[in-house]
Parts: C-alpha cells; structure tokens; sequence
C-alpha cells in the first residue's frame, strides 16, 4: 500500500494493514476490500496520524468487466460529471487475467440494494443524476476517441439470449407471477428488438453499462 498509495500521497507511509471483505450480500462480479490502514510513526505534520481506509476491487478481466473500467478511471475519472470514487491506484494484469482497483472509501454513504424497494425520493434523486450526466456526455466528441467505450449499439443481442433467460426465469420464478405478466414476457424479445432499433441513432454519450442499485451509493 506504500508504494501503491505513495504517488498519491507522498506524506503517507503504513505499519500496519488490515483486509475485511465487503458487499458479498450485493449483485457484484468483483471480490471488493475494506482496508484498514494504521500510519506508521512520523515527525511529518502533513502525514495522518489515524487509522485511514480505502477500498480494494479485484476482478477478472476475462468477464464483463474486462479493462474498462480501469481505462475509464484513466480517462474520465477526474472529473466524470457525478460524484463516484477517487482512484488511487488502477492495474492491469493480462497474463493474469486480473483488475486492481485502490478506491476512496466513501463510508458515510448507504450502498443501493436489488432486492429493496427504492423510495419515490431515490428514484427522483437517481433520475436528476442521470439527466445531469447525459447532458454533460451528450454528442460530446471526445467519446469517439476511446472505442473501448460501450454504446447504445453494443447491447443488441440475437432473439436467442432472450429467450433461454425467459425461459430460465419462468423455470424459477413462474409460479409466483400474476397473469397479466405472461404476455409482457412473451412479447419481450420483440420489443426490446425495437429499442434497439430506435436506440441505432441517438447520439453517443457514457455509458455504465451496468447500472443497477447495486452499483449506486447514497449520500446520508
């Protein structure tokens, strides 16, 4: 951590680093980290003299994940337009297959969760969040400049992948549906086909690619 953190912050030198894994009980394809770590003795005013955590992300580059997101700290992490997590550090292993990630650890803020109800006041904040965004990235010529960026045309899919998903949520969840649900669920491939379709033109902004609550953190 010294030497990973030192660019960054010349002051800080550890004695000591503590691991605890975070957000298992969350829908994340990455192994996340709190690390606690305690400053070494100093006679440097500028150093801190507590205790002081980040957070560690590792994943696999062989998955969805793959070398972007450490390519979007890179390029647009300095000033993306939301708040989202300083990065200290960001690496690449291809020979390994692996991503590294040294975040600013936001501890005051509530992590989104899937499996809750979100409240109309978070729906409302999300949406006035996504619409500062996209005005800020909207038609912005500096994203062709990066074809490593998803687009809205990247996400289109053969009727296939639809249809083995469907099939396997009905398999799982069927049961607990309500009639009216059925028909939207056979009509879903077509429709979203459609988007697509409509989707084929609209100008380029950044995209997430993977933007679901579990994924948002909330201020207090």
């Amino acid at each position: 951590m010294n030497d990973v953190l030192g660019h960054a912050i010349p002051s800080i030198r550890f004695a000591s680093v503590q691991l605890a894994r975070i957000g298992e009980g969350f829908g994340l394809a990455s192994e996340v980290y709190r690390v606690t770590c305690t400053p070494a003795a100093t006679s440097d005013p500028s150093a801190p003299s507590t205790p002081c955590t980040f957070v560690i992300k590792l994943w696999s580059t062989e998955g969805v994940a793959g070398t972007r997101e450490v390519a979007f700290y890179r390029e647009f992490g300095g000033d993306p337009g939301l708040r989202i997590p300083r990065a200290f550090h960001g690496a690449l292993d291809l020979d390994r297959a692996r991503g590294v990630l040294v975040l600013e650890d936001i501890r005051d803020a509530t992590q989104g969760d899937c499996l809750d109800t979100l409240d109309v006041d978070r729906q409302a904040a999300i949406a006035r969040m996504m619409a500062r965004f996209h005005a800020r990235w909207w038609s912005d010529p500096r994203l062709r400049e990066h074809s490593w960026l998803p687009s809205m045309r990247a996400y289109d899919r053969a009727p296939d992948w639809y249809s083995l998903r469907r099939r396997q949520f009905l398999e799982r969840c069927g049961e607990d549906l309500r009639p009216e649900i059925r028909p939207w669920l056979e009509s879903a491939p077509a429709l979203i086909s459609r988007s697509h379709e409509l989707l084929a033109d609209v100008p380029d902004t950044l995209l997430h690619g993977d933007f679901h609550l579990d994924n948002v953190l909330f201020p207090p």
